[in-house]
């Protein structure tokens, strides 16, 4: 009796997010004869340098679900790597200073109506439409928890330099960043709370 050769296909893919024709690729790579395929994505960092929209972990975990055998980080080559990270340490801290150099509560009366619809679609709107969808499609536990972060964290800081550089209301920008920031430490408890209550993690 002789033993059939291993023929192991190679992916190089993201998979942010895995879709159908990742899928049909590795059903069609079984198909034409691979007995196992092995996946090779980017980690948090995707092979072009952007960051990845979902996190790793479950970027693996749907494709080892949609039939991968093994999947595979390509790191990110050394000296880049470290240079990202040190960049990613500075860029909040120093965007938050720039933002402190010129924000004022006193400014808060003229953008009070702004303030009230977007802090409370930001916080409480957005995260109870998007993490309802996903507890009715089935996200539980780790996949939900992930979301969290995703619907219901503040303002980006990088909005107000944004704001800023297209001639857009870069004090507006500041508030809701600031605003945001500070009433987020309230309701992100507030959603773990509720998320526990129902047993969804």
């Amino acid at each position: 009796m002789t033993e059939q050769p291993m023929k192991i296909t190679g992916i190089i893919a993201e998979y942010n997010p895995f879709h159908n024709g990742h899928q049909w690729q590795i059903l069609e790579a079984r198909r034409r004869g691979a007995t196992h395929v092995v996946a090779v994505m980017g980690g948090d960092f995707l092979q072009r340098g952007a960051p990845a929209l979902m996190d790793k972990r479950l970027r693996a975990a749907a494709a080892l679900a949609g039939g991968a055998d093994l999947v595979l980080e390509l790191p990110l080559p050394g000296p880049l790597a470290s240079a990202t990270s040190a960049i990613s340490k500075v860029a909040t801290p120093l965007g938050l200073m720039v933002l402190g150099g010129s924000f004022s509560f006193s400014d808060t009366k003229g953008f009070l109506r702004q303030l009230v619809i977007c802090v409370t679609g930001r916080l409480i709107v957005v995260p109870a439409l998007w993490l309802s969808v996903a507890a009715l499609l089935g996200f539980r536990d780790l996949a939900i928890i992930t979301l969290l972060p995703l619907f219901a964290s503040p303002v980006a800081t990088s909005s107000f330099a944004m704001a800023q550089q297209m001639d857009g209301d870069s004090d507006l920008a500041g508030q809701l960043v600031v605003y945001t920031s500070i009433f987020s430490i309230f309701t992100m408890f507030f959603w773990i709370v509720i998320l526990k209550n129902l047993a969804l993690f």
